[in-house]
């Protein structure tokens, strides 16, 4: 990173602020990733509604402050990459606990998810959740089932109906 003057580094931390300020954040260690592993992860992230910056811990320390979960401080230990997480917070979570452990370099040290601190056990229970579109996949299964049933039901009664007037129009045609 290119050295920043004092008034650029506030301006970096401002920006970084708004950035970080009610989003989901997972700390990583990516050390002895090599560039198409850091890029096969940033890519993976993206895809799965997620962003992926490397920050320095001192930076990150002044946003922490500012946002007063200083707890996070304790994972700014070593190179800090972190994954920023929008609305559905599972899918890039279940893609960074596959990738920690596809990659043994990729380390997940801990995070900030719905304003707690939570570290990677946590995080890795998170992953094992149904994402956001699962769940919606599995509500409308459940409320489709009743109708199904009750279509079957229904149309059971209505044939049911119909074969009894059926019988009645031969009885009156047979009088």
């Amino acid at each position: 990173m290119v050295k920043l003057k004092r008034e650029e580094k506030k301006s970096f931390v401002k920006n970084l602020l708004k950035e970080l300020e009610g989003k989901g954040i997972v700390l990583t260690n990516f050390q002895g990733l090599n560039s198409e592993e850091i890029n096969e992860l940033r890519r993976g992230i993206k895809e799965n509604g997620g962003r992926y910056k490397v920050i320095k811990n001192i930076f990150l320390s002044m946003i922490f402050e500012k946002m007063k979960i200083e707890e996070l401080k304790n994972f700014l230990v070593g190179p800090t990459g972190v994954l920023i997480m929008e609305d559905d917070y599972i899918k890039p979570i279940k893609f960074a606990v596959k990738f920690s452990k596809d990659h043994e370099n990729f380390k997940i040290k801990g995070g900030y998810i719905e304003n707690r601190v939570v570290g990677y056990d946590e995080i890795v229970e998170i992953s094992k959740l149904p994402s956001r579109e699962e769940l919606l996949s599995m509500l409308v299964g459940a409320l489709k089932a009743p109708i199904a049933k009750l279509s079957f039901v229904l149309k059971g009664v209505i044939l049911k109906l119909l074969y009894a007037l059926k019988e009645v129009e031969k009885k009156k045609e047979e009088k």
